[in-house]
């Protein structure tokens, strides 16, 4: 009967302690709307897009770069615009200088055949 018992004992499957209840995570909270006062609203991409064409217009564009610079109440069509005017400033010293050096080299090439 003894050696019964041992094997009844080495037959049995061992027991796992019990698993200690785990508590649910929390729900996510949706975070709360923050009103944006309305000189920092964010420009959509469309709107980057329409100011970008609308300053591309060669004289009514520069008119409405330098309201939108200068006179606009929304800090980020304020920059855009203001970066948009450097942007300019930048291409017209590069034309220039373009133009100066090799308009230079043209009309003294011409002067210099004669």
């Amino acid at each position: 009967m003894e050696e019964n018992k041992n094997v009844e004992l080495l037959n049995q499957q061992p027991v796992a302690p019990a698993p200690t209840p785990v508590a649910p995570a929390p729900a996510p909270v949706a975070p709360k709307s923050i009103e944006i006062p309305e000189e920092y609203q964010p420009i959509s991409m469309w709107g980057y897009f329409g100011y970008e064409l609308l300053f591309s217009i060669p004289c009514v564009g520069f008119i409405a770069l330098l309201i939108c610079a200068f006179g606009s109440k929304n800090v980020n069509v304020k920059n855009f615009a203001r970066s948009y005017f450097c942007y300019m400033i930048i291409a017209a010293i590069i034309f220039a200088l373009f133009f100066f050096v090799f308009g230079g080299a043209a009309v003294f090439a011409t002067y210099a055949n004669n």
